[in-house]
């Protein structure tokens, strides 16, 4: 385990476009450069953006993942600067005017952290470059005034680990892509325990690994399950937790190698495994029971490059957010409990936004992060102002 005591950089009051920001910059005597945080600032004096409903944060390098915390506060990760970061809003969400910090924490150079998630007090990352996961934990839902991080040396060297999530015992399961592996970490003894799964794999991948990386979610409830994808397989794994077994749902054609990609997962209140098909512009649900007995529905704009997901009960129905990296789109999707889909609306970002990330807070706003534009975007209820595309029904 390393620990780093690392400075935090505090932005405050984010504004609007960079010209404001080189503007900002002048006037506190900041060396702001694009693409890159300050690199010895101790605060910048900015504000955050309204656009319709949304709230635009920017940030200070391209956001990949996030993880809200509590209302107005979600963490985000930054690869391409070695960073995360902590939005904070510090004032009324109403006003005309929002102000907020960001905590702003470099890590080594190169190690690239990936995905990020909240639980418990504790944020916990993924380091893709450094063949590390993270840890911060915080006190009474704060960060640490001495701005501690513990990081812990992977067992297997160079397995780039991707995605991540915590299960309801405190375990912290993760992906190793390149070495093909699952793996729980244990916060208490801090250590690691590994399984490989290479041999549910084909014997040769079919597109560049870093493209999309792998997700994960756990399944609770009864006997415990992780779900994870490995995108540049085709393939979807379940790992029954008292077993120590895998299984596997495949999203290709074995014969003629033409497949999904599926790279975002996340589990409905029923229990239904959905993924993002990246490849193809598609979601996929997988029918509780089964690992082979998929059902698929066209995303609205064709060649979408779905990224990643998250679900919202909406009584018996599932409504399905998931970003559209390609297309530059967020998206909806309103699911019955039987499969059938009731509708379908897109909502355009600026082109170039690159979406990637996205995660519900604990308030129901949606967070997702624009990857090309160096965005945070929060979207609160009720979303949009009006639906203006027409429902769509599938039959059975």
């Amino acid at each position: 385990m390393k620990k780093l005591w690392l400075g935090r950089t505090v932005l405050r009051n984010v504004t609007r476009g960079i010209l404001a920001l080189a503007f900002a910059g002048l006037l506190l005597g900041v060396n702001w450069s694009i693409g890159a945080p300050p690199a010895s600032a101790e605060t910048l004096e900015i504000h955050a953006v309204r656009t319709g409903l949304k709230i635009e944060y920017s940030v200070p390098n391209s956001p990949s993942n996030v993880a809200p915390q509590a209302p107005g506060k979600t963490w985000f990760t930054s690869p391409a600067d070695d960073a995360v970061g902590l939005i904070t809003l510090r004032s009324d969400p109403d006003e005309s005017t929002l102000f907020y910090t960001i905590d702003y924490m470099r890590l080594e150079a190169g190690s690239r952290p990936y995905d990020i998630v909240y639980a418990d007090d504790t944020v916990w990352f993924t380091m893709y470059g450094a063949n590390k996961i993270g840890r911060i934990d915080l006190i009474g839902g704060a960060l640490p005034d001495d701005g501690l991080i513990k990081e812990y040396l992977i067992p297997t060297a160079d397995s780039q680990p991707a995605g991540i999530a915590v299960s309801p015992d405190g375990g912290v399961w993760f992906v190793e892509q390149k070495a093909k592996k699952l793996s729980r970490f244990d916060p208490v003894t801090e250590t690691f325990r590994e399984y490989p799964f290479n041999s549910l794999l084909p014997a040769q991948n079919v597109m560049p690994t870093d493209l999309v990386l792998a997700d994960i979610v756990v399944q609770a409830g009864g006997k415990m399950k992780i779900w994870l994808t490995m995108p540049a397989y085709h393939t979807v794994l379940q790992f029954d937790v008292e077993g120590e077994q895998f299984g596997r749902a495949v999203t290709y054609n074995e014969e003629t190698g033409v497949g999904k990609w599926p790279a975002g997962i996340a589990i409905d209140a029923k229990g239904n495994i959905w993924i993002t098909a990246f490849g193809s512009g598609m979601v996929g649900r997988l029918a509780t029971g089964t690992l082979t007995n998929w059902a698929w529905y066209p995303t609205p704009s064709a060649g979408s490059g779905p990224k990643d997901l998250a679900i919202q009960a909406d009584g018996d129905n599932a409504l399905l957010w998931f970003t559209q990296q390609n297309a530059d789109k967020l998206a909806r999707f309103t699911v019955a409990a039987n499969g059938r889909l009731l509708a379908k609306v897109e909502i355009g970002q600026p082109v170039g936004s690159g979406l990637s990330g996205i995660a519900i807070g604990p308030d129901d706003h949606i967070w997702f992060a624009e990857y090309g534009r160096g965005i945070v975007s929060e979207l609160p209820p009720p979303y949009f102002y009006a639906m203006h595309l027409p429902s769509v029904h599938i039959r059975e």
